[in-house]
């Protein structure tokens, strides 16, 4: 499974990859029930937008396609398409030109406490995905889960499948449970610093020697 770590030669204003392709995202804002996806793609150095919780995986997108988008008004003027940010995810995803996180997830932190958890994620990532678990960003995500970030990305579907594949021998291997649906098509990732819609709670970085009241004592006081 090959992986990436950058997504562009350098952040100029540009935003392009060396195929001149734009590196972009989608980001995701809360509503009432659920998270409305904003209908165009902005580039990864563009100013994260006021409101938004939620961002996707990177899209190389051709500056041609990118530029399209100032044909429509609002984004949602597309046939046979929800939006024309969707319309050009679908075909990145075609092409395998999506950059995807590697970002590790278990909803189990309050049924097995955190130490359990991050010994689930330490030998995941250094045994299955063989990248240093030192290197990797741990949040606690404000409810009832720890997020851990880890430096890398997979490009493209065959990859994406993989990690998930990887995801699951582990779990079965280990009895341990990671989220596996963080390895779905279009996946929104919820930013750093956002408070969850439940708890009103900020997800915040964490230190993996942290016990439980550490925790939240930190997330309580962001």
């Amino acid at each position: 499974m090959s992986t990436d770590t950058s997504t562009s030669e350098d952040s100029s204003s540009t935003a392009t990859t060396p195929n001149n392709n734009c590196a972009c995202v989608q980001y995701g804002f809360p509503k009432q029930k659920g998270t409305r996806r904003e209908p165009k793609l902005r580039t990864i150095f563009d100013p994260i937008p006021e409101g938004a919780n939620t961002a996707s995986p990177i899209y190389k997108v051709p500056r041609k396609q990118y530029k399209r988008q100032d044909e429509f008004e609002t984004g949602y003027e597309v046939k046979g398409s929800s939006s024309i940010a969707k319309e050009i995810q679908d075909e990145c995803e075609e092409d395998d030109r999506v950059l995807c996180p590697v970002h590790v997830e278990s909803d189990r932190y309050h049924d097995v406490g955190p130490e359990t958890l991050i010994s689930w994620f330490q030998e995941f990532v250094d045994d299955y995905l063989e990248v240093p678990f030192s290197t990797c960003t741990l949040y606690f995500s404000g409810n009832r889960s720890i997020h851990v970030h880890v430096p890398r990305f997979v490009s493209g579907e065959h990859d994406r499948e993989r990690l998930k594949e990887l995801a699951k021998s582990f779990c079965e291997e280990a009895g341990a449970d990671l989220d596996l649906g963080l390895y779905s098509r279009k996946r929104l990732f919820r930013l750093p610093g956002v408070e969850h819609a439940k708890s009103g709670i900020s997800k915040v970085e964490i230190e993996s020697t942290w016990d439980h009241n550490r925790i939240f004592r930190e997330a309580n006081g962001a």
